[in-house]
């Protein structure tokens, strides 16, 4: 994707941002340093599409005011539907975990337990296809190709006794790599 006229990697997260606690800015501070670009898919209100889902308290307008604020970020989208969401991810082309790059060409493949599994469809949703049970239903794999390894190896990194690499040398060699 062409950024003010140069190649940039770009990374998203999405959500409603409520309350925006110290959890959404480390998230956000942590995401940046992998990209050069860092976008914020901000929905208007979950509940009036999904009923298990609450009313924001704080007005859109002021949570996108809070988001544009952080140095972290650089831009902010705002969406009302699932579909809308799915434009956007559309649009920018990224991999399941946000980040976009030159090509989908990144193996990984892991090993969690059920709370990782959760957690990982809840930070990243679109990991969803990509998250197989294996038998008993309280081990689960997860499976795909992606553009970066930043992104899952942050989540493996941060679930270590959770999960367990399984798939590509090179993977199990980049999470080892971090500190």
């Amino acid at each position: 994707m062409m950024i003010n006229g140069d190649k940039k990697i770009v990374g998203f997260t999405a959500g409603n941002f409520d309350i925006i606690h110290p959890g959404y800015v480390y998230t956000f501070q942590t995401a940046k340093k992998h990209c050069d670009y860092f976008m914020v898919f901000l929905q208007n209100d979950p509940s009036l599409d999904r009923v298990n889902k609450y009313t924001p308290v704080v007005p859109r307008a002021e949570r996108y005011n809070t988001l544009m604020e952080m140095e972290s970020v650089d831009a902010v989208y705002t969406y009302q539907t699932e579909e809308e969401l799915v434009q956007l991810i559309e649009f920018f082309k990224p991999d399941v975990f946000g980040f976009q790059g030159k090509e989908m060409d990144k193996e990984v493949e892991f090993e969690m337990s059920l709370r990782a599994s959760l957690l990982l469809k809840e930070e990243y949703p679109m990991a969803r296809a990509y998250i197989k049970a294996l038998p008993g239903g309280k081990r689960f794999v997860f499976k795909a190709k992606v553009q970066a390894y930043e992104g899952p190896a942050r989540f493996v990194k941060g679930f270590s006794q959770d999960t367990e690499v399984i798939g590509s040398e090179d993977f199990k060699s980049y999470v080892k790599s971090i500190p």
